[in-house]
């Protein structure tokens, strides 16, 4: 199985609720692919809401959810590359685990970024050419989760990128705040 990153378009109103008051949801519930895990989440205001952002299809065509698969930590890792080598802006770094971090939300601990910071991410990622983040992406440390499969071709995180590019650049057009997860 492994680790990948989801990716939530949401309205600023429900992400607050969500982190209002937590209690006890099966995670199942939440995800169908984790069988009896519980998290903590407010149900209280947000019951509706949360059913509708987790009964997803992610080959639907919903622009309100994406998924990275696996390939979120060597895009992470060659975002703060690009940052310090002054190709991209800071936000660009946050654009994988956000700028904040809830814990105990939906699905356990999360990233978010609020909406009024998307537009900051967005244009920082769209400065990023794709010979920048290939180049980026040879100098990740072969540690990183997942750097193997780069001998295989970048073309697997370049198209997880440019989901991401897609992603915040349809969450800063609906000014929606993002929630981040990696499950």
């Amino acid at each position: 199985m492994g680790m990948a990153l989801s990716l939530f378009a949401v309205d600023e109103a429900n992400l607050t609720d969500v982190l209002a008051e937590p209690m006890e949801v099966p995670k199942r519930r939440l995800f169908g692919f984790l069988p009896g895990k519980s998290a903590r989440v407010d149900v209280s205001k947000t019951d509706e809401f949360i059913d509708s952002l987790f009964d997803f299809d992610l080959d639907a065509s919903n622009p309100d959810i994406d998924d990275l698969d696996k390939a979120w930590d060597v895009i992470r890792v060659a975002l703060e590359i690009l940052h310090e080598e002054g190709v991209v802006s800071k936000a660009a770094t946050n654009a994988v685990f956000g700028t904040r971090n809830a814990k105990g939300g939906p699905m356990g601990d999360f990233g978010w970024v609020p909406s009024s910071e998307t537009q900051a991410i967005a244009t920082s990622l769209e400065d990023i050419s794709v010979e920048a983040l290939e180049t980026a992406i040879a100098k990740v440390p072969d540690d990183t989760y997942l750097a193997g499969v780069r001998d295989e071709g970048h073309d697997y995180f370049t198209d997880n990128f440019d989901r991401l590019r897609k992603f915040y650049r349809h969450a800063t057009s609906s000014s929606k705040a993002i929630m981040l997860v990696i499950c």
